[in-house]
């Protein structure tokens, strides 16, 4: 049988182009495939790998036309579609590296390459749920890629769905027991979920092996943290930002820790390390310049609310510092807020989040302003009340709440935001307060319809979430209470900001703000706190709050 000479030679050469390129040897790769295309200019084999070369040398134009050509000479071609795909993705155009991706899995609906990187594209594009079905799909194809269901397991945890993130971080543990990596993001996993005993052991277990493994030292701290070992988890976070000084959670879990402490001056500028993950922060984009502390007097300054209405609250107290430099200032908040700050002294224009902005010189978040301003515990400003609500809605609210049956208590045990659960009570563990026969007025604006059925049986509990519009409304019911009996919510700081007797109910672990170790609340002189002695202890809690109402009624 004869041997084509041509066939022989392009044969042979395809062959060295590839070893080449295996080797890392990219220009001599590169200049037998174009030898080879000199001979057959169809060569769908040599615009392939051409095409893969030149994307690896920065050539991404090139490289795009290579693939093209070879996919117009065979448009079914799936690995051809794989790698334009990959180099589309690699130079941002995301939607069109979706469909080469697309055509890649229609030619080859088993190719798992084609799912894995389908996957960590969606991912990119904000498709979380489709992004687990491809990797789900990229495992089924290949069941020993331990990326695929790293990558699963890592999204899932984004996502917060963190017990299933943890059954496929011990499927890739099967295939790949001794990858540290995964053994720490099973442990985060098992962090969330509040296993804290067996993520402690597990991170102990990897720094063992790798004591400079930043991850695990991270997770060491967030372990300590949350079994209120404050100091301990400061020197982890601290240790994990010195070996990588770019790591976000590091910097930011240090500055939670410090101002716990109450270490203000060195926890605020780190605190700032928030600004470096916006995604769950309503951050301005802005061009014009943010205010960096320089004196302000004669211009316009910005200030925007970036976090929850309590955030707002807490932190509003520190603008009317800012209008005796004679200033202006524009204050964007939440729209619910406002009829509760406007005609406010000291608090400036507001402008309700959405709206349009007016001019403006300089801007910054309103949590910076106590860095900017240089604030510390002996400095806060808590002379009094910083907070009031109008006659007119005070007088609405009387109104509608009649003469009181005995003293007034103003209820919140639980919040709606998904990741603080762990500040929340179930309305059942609530009885032994319920039962002091005080006047309870429920505060909080979403009741359930199981909770609604279980305060049935108190006639001395009255409902206003149909009522409750804006803050103001809700301030106006506080103002006419004996007293308010919160969680960490946005209700207690109102209460606080109003002068208001608030008693907070906190978890064993408690949010930075109400510091450590504390009963009393430089922020709030009001209020009084009421902390959990071991986690997840909500009876102990209830029970010594009870008491004490029972003993000054």
């Amino acid at each position: 049988m004869a041997v084509n000479p041509l066939s022989f030679v392009i044969d042979n050469l395809l062959a060295t182009a590839f070893s080449l390129y295996q080797q890392g040897k990219l220009p001599e790769a590169a200049q037998r495939c174009r030898s080879v295309l000199q001979m057959e200019a169809r060569s769908v084999d040599a615009l392939n790998l051409l095409g893969l070369i030149l994307s690896e040398t920065g050539q991404e134009a090139s490289a795009e036309a290579c693939f093209r050509e070879a996919l117009r000479h065979q448009p079914e071609t799936a690995e051809i579609w794989l790698n334009l795909g990959m180099l589309l993705k690699a130079t941002g155009r995301f939607t069109e590296a979706l469909e080469a991706y697309d055509k890649a899995l229609h030619g080859w609906p088993d190719m798992a390459a084609a799912h894995f990187n389908r996957g960590n594209l969606l991912r990119e594009l904000g498709r979380p749920q489709e992004a687990v079905e491809a990797f789900v799909q990229a495992v089924r194809c290949d069941p020993q890629d331990p990326d695929a269901y790293n990558n699963c397991a890592t999204l899932l945890q984004k996502v917060r769905r963190h017990e299933e993130a943890v059954a496929w971080f011990d499927r890739a543990l099967r295939i790949a027991p001794d990858n540290l990596d995964l053994h720490v993001g099973k442990a985060a996993s098992l962090e969330q979920l509040g296993r804290r005993e067996e993520a402690g052991a597990i991170f102990e277990r990897v720094l063992v092996f790798q004591p400079e493994h930043v991850e695990a030292t991270v997770g060491r701290g967030l372990v300590l943290e949350a079994a209120a070992q404050t100091e301990a988890a400061l020197e982890c976070f601290t240790r994990a930002a010195q070996r990588d000084p770019a790591h976000y959670a590091a910097h930011w879990n240090a500055a939670l820790c410090l101002l716990k402490l109450g270490r203000y001056r060195e926890g605020w500028p780190l605190y700032e390390w928030r600004l470096q993950e916006p995604r769950e922060l309503a951050l301005r984009q802005l061009t014009e310049p943010r205010w960096q502390g320089e004196p302000l007097a004669g211009r316009t300054l910005l200030v925007h609310a970036e976090q929850g209405l309590g955030d707002t609250l807490q932190f509003c107290r520190f603008l009317p510092q800012l209008v005796s430099q004679d200033t202006n200032i524009v204050f964007e908040l939440q729209a619910g807020l406002l009829p509760l700050l406007e005609g406010r002294p000291g608090m400036g224009r507001l402008v309700a989040q959405g709206e349009p902005l007016p001019e403006f010189d300089l801007h910054c978040e309103l949590i910076s302003l106590p860095l900017l301003l240089d604030v510390t515990l002996d400095t806060l400003p808590v002379s009094g009340p910083y907070l009031d609500v109008r006659q007119a809605r005070l007088d609405v609210w009387a109104r509608r709440l009649g003469p009181a049956t005995a003293p007034r208590i103003a209820l919140v045990w639980r919040t709606t935001t998904p990741g603080d659960r762990i500040k929340s009570l179930s309305v059942d563990q609530l009885a032994p307060l319920l039962a002091t026969g005080m006047e309870f007025h429920v505060a909080q604006k979403v009741v359930s319809d199981e909770e609604r059925r279980y305060l049935a049986d108190f006639p001395n509990v009255f409902l206003h979430d149909d009522a409750l519009g804006d803050f103001e409304d809700t301030a106006a019911l506080l103002s006419q209470m004996d007293r308010v009996i919160s969680i960490d919510t946005s209700v207690a700081h109102l209460a606080g900001g109003l002068g208001r007797e608030v008693w907070i109910l906190l978890p064993f672990a408690a949010d930075w703000r109400w510091l450590e170790g504390r009963y009393d609340s430089p922020w709030y002189p009001s209020a009084r706190l009421f902390r959990q002695t071991t986690p997840g202890d909500w009876q102990g809690v209830v029970v010594a709050l009870t008491g004490v109402l029972n003993e000054q009624g």
